[in-house]
């Protein structure tokens, strides 16, 4: 037992469990020194209700080691007294009752009425077998059939009260139900006396729940545990069930023990159908449809990114027509004009996508809406990246002196953007970390190809726009912010594109008149003309024409 209580030390679990005992344990509890009191402190025992003697205590007081044949009485004087007949230190003349340790033996009355109940028995025994007889006869007279006989039947009354025993051989009688509190030592203060003779409870004393207050916080009678039959006066009083009623949100898992548990239907949880939720007012019995939280076109934000997609929209339809009037133009050809073509049929699928995006949502359209997302990302940067990459490799090879490039045609071009859009469908992120890497690599270009700064400048806004917008996405926690969010960063993202890319190239056209085409396409290093010819304009496309006449010069 010390083990037990031991161990809820260490855990510090002292205060976590109301301990019950018999009345061999509460004598051990009693005994029970050191940091492990604190253990039992609030626990109750069960006590068969006996009176003190004071005679018996009078006469104990007066037994000292040398005046009595038990064997054990030394042993107890120096554990009292903490003492030793070897060394010499125990001193006989000292009263028991004065070490503070001492208390009065509770059982002594029915340890006496003990004696008295074979007493009687042997006496009408042998008043019945063998009256008259002695000594050696009257001990074979008594066997243990015929005494248990007469042990039932005895009825006297004794120092414990009336003692009778029922046709079991249980003897009815009082009980005390007692708490253990703190002191020195221990205290065992009766709260209860149970008297089975005639089904009575009587209160003696308070009950302390002092030493419990863990339990409870865990488990409030008002909250989970099941009201008791008899309402309580105190509402701090916890309530004894083997197993708690489920509680909201709970289920039974049954154990070993069927009979311990309250009655309760609840067996087994179950899902709910997707878009829809566990109803707290039905305690999570019933299911209720989820509302859907989704932009509506009455929304300020709503109206803003539509007026504005729309404008987007017409933008990118008017930058088209403008690419195919002036498709001849030398900076429109020199773009790889095909590849162009599909970066502005991807931005206005974009400014599309965002329409789609703020609409009632249902199943057919989210699908539309996540694949149309992905291929015009992948529809707008895959063109991009191609270029990126010719154009490294055109100025790369110049720098080696390397002539006659393979799949840097047009048509060769479109096939390869199609092939890197159609292998990143679903996945964006790949081609555009490869376009940021070679935009970053041709940034530096000569000061008469400026269009990879306008590359470099258009992937970098992109980058920065992303970069804020996914820590923005991801701590939302409404669906309806992520999809505001979303479409605003699809809108800055392709309008950024349309700028750069492709309206910078029509205020040349239109604005720019071909003498200062002709001024800017010579670049001068040092007061020494770049190229030989005014043919090398800004763009890749009449490099390789001027390439494979003359090539470059050397440039710092």
């Amino acid at each position: 037992m010390v083990g037990v209580f031991k161990a809820v030390h260490l855990m510090k679990m002292s205060k976590m469990f109301i301990w019950v005992g018999s009345d061999g344990w509460a004598e051990q509890l009693m005994m029970l020194q050191g940091d492990y009191k604190e253990a039992i402190y609030g626990s109750f025992t069960t006590l068969f209700c006996a009176p003190s003697v004071p005679k018996f205590e009078e006469y104990f007081r007066t037994i000292k080691p040398s005046n009595t044949s038990n064997p054990w009485f030394s042993e107890f004087w120096e554990r009292h007294f903490n003492c030793s007949f070897r060394a010499g230190t125990c001193d006989e003349s000292q009263d028991v009752a004065s070490v503070n340790s001492y208390y009065t033996m509770p059982l002594i009355s029915s340890a006496i009425d003990t004696v008295y109940v074979y007493a009687h028995a042997i006496q009408s025994l042998l008043n019945d077998h063998c009256p008259g007889e002695t000594g050696k006869e009257a001990r074979e007279c008594i066997r243990g059939d015929i005494l248990l006989t007469y042990l039932k039947n005895v009825s006297f009354t004794g120092y414990s009260g009336q003692v009778q025993f029922d046709e079991h051989g249980n003897m009815g009688g009082k009980y005390v139900v007692s708490q253990i509190l703190p002191g020195n030592p221990v205290k065992q203060v009766p709260v209860k006396i149970i008297d089975t003779r005639n089904n009575t409870v009587t209160t003696v004393g308070p009950i302390s729940w002092d030493f419990i207050a863990p339990l409870q916080k865990a488990f409030p009678p008002d909250a989970i545990l099941p009201s008791p039959p008899v309402p309580l006066e105190d509402k701090n009083i916890p309530v004894s069930v083997c197993s708690r009623v489920c509680g909201v949100g709970e289920y039974k898992i049954q154990k070993d023990q069927p009979c311990c548990w309250e009655f309760s239907n609840q067996t087994a949880c179950h899902a709910c159908p997707a878009f829809s939720w566990p109803e707290p007012k039905t305690n999570l019995t019933t299911c209720r449809n989820i509302i859907p939280d989704y932009p509506t076109f009455t929304d300020a934000v709503v109206i803003f990114e539509t007026c504005t997609s729309c404008l987007g929209i017409i933008a990118a339809i008017g930058v088209m027509i403008a690419h195919v009037y002036y498709r001849e133009a030398k900076v429109i050809k020199a773009a790889s004009r095909e590849l162009s073509f599909l970066q502005i049929f991807a931005i206005g699928m974009g400014y599309i996508t965002m329409l789609l995006y703020v609409a009632p949502p249902t199943h057919d359209k989210c699908a539309v809406v996540y694949w149309l997302f992905c291929f015009s990302f992948d529809l707008l940067y895959a063109p991009l990246l191609v270029k990126a990459i010719r154009i490294y490799r055109i100025f790369n090879a110049a720098a080696k002196g390397t002539r006659g490039l393979k799949l840097t045609s047009p048509i060769s071009q479109v096939v390869i953007s199609c092939v890197i859009v159609m292998g990143q469908a679903y996945k964006t992120s790949h081609g555009f970390l490869l376009c940021s890497i070679f935009a970053f690599k041709t940034r530096k270009l000569p000061d008469n190809f400026n269009e990879s700064r306008f590359m470099s400048m258009c992937v970098m806004t992109t980058l920065v726009i992303w970069m804020a917008f996914i820590p923005t996405f991801v701590t939302s926690s409404r669906q309806y912010m992520k999809t505001l969010l979303l479409t605003l960063a699809l809108l800055l993202n392709h309008s950024v594109a349309l700028v750069f890319l492709f309206i910078s190239k029509l205020y040349a056209v239109v604005c720019l008149t071909d003498e200062t085409e002709e001024t800017n396409s010579i670049g001068r290093t040092n007061g020494t003309p770049r190229y030989r010819t005014s043919n090398c304009h800004i763009y890749a496309s009449s490099i390789n024409v001027s390439m494979n006449q003359v090539g470059p010069q050397e440039h710092t």
